[in-house]
């Protein structure tokens, strides 16, 4: 989420790491970290799995992906639904960050209600495009992932809440 969020400079966090420490960093460290500010959140859909590469499809923004993940790969099937982001890592395209993965059951619930938030806010920001949404709104996207895995645990009971914290730790 630190990713997303601008500062009241009017520039992300890594913006600012760079600016205040680029001459620490040596330049493959700096285009990762250029890269990777690039990236937003997603809910990828798995294509196809090549050995170490997962071909992606982007489902809210429709774009494809061809990511290297050689220990991923291993434990994911097609079609199977993963939340994150994509970046490009040197010559590859990768998860960077946390991935958490999504029944597929809940896939069009998901998708749903995120067109529905960025339908809400782009009549006010009449040229915000998708993956500008992703970004800037990515608070929200998280909130509608959560929102939909509560809905499957039905997170109500207290009980059900003392679980998630056991698993969480």
């Amino acid at each position: 989420i630190s990713l997303d969020y601008k500062t009241k400079y009017g520039k992300y966090f890594i913006e600012h790491f760079l600016e205040e420490s680029g001459e620490v960093l040596t330049e493959d460290e700096k285009e990762i970290l250029i890269e990777r500010n690039k990236s937003h959140i997603s809910l990828f859909e798995i294509q196809n799995i090549k050995g170490d590469l997962i071909y992606v499809e982007d489902v809210l923004t429709g774009k494809k992906h061809i990511v290297w993940e050689p220990e991923l790969c291993n434990i994911v099937d097609n079609s199977e639904l993963i939340f994150g982001r994509v970046s490009k890592v040197f010559i590859y395209e990768k998860f960077v960050g946390d991935i958490s993965f999504l029944p597929d059951f809940c896939k069009n619930v998901f998708i749903d209600k995120v067109n529905f938030d960025y339908q809400l806010i782009k009549k006010n920001e009449t040229d915000l495009e998708i993956n500008q949404y992703l970004r800037k709104y990515s608070l929200n996207v998280y909130k509608i992932y959560a929102d939909c895995i509560y809905e499957i645990l039905e997170f109500d009971e207290d009980e059900n809440l003392e679980l998630s914290t056991e698993l969480d730790d």
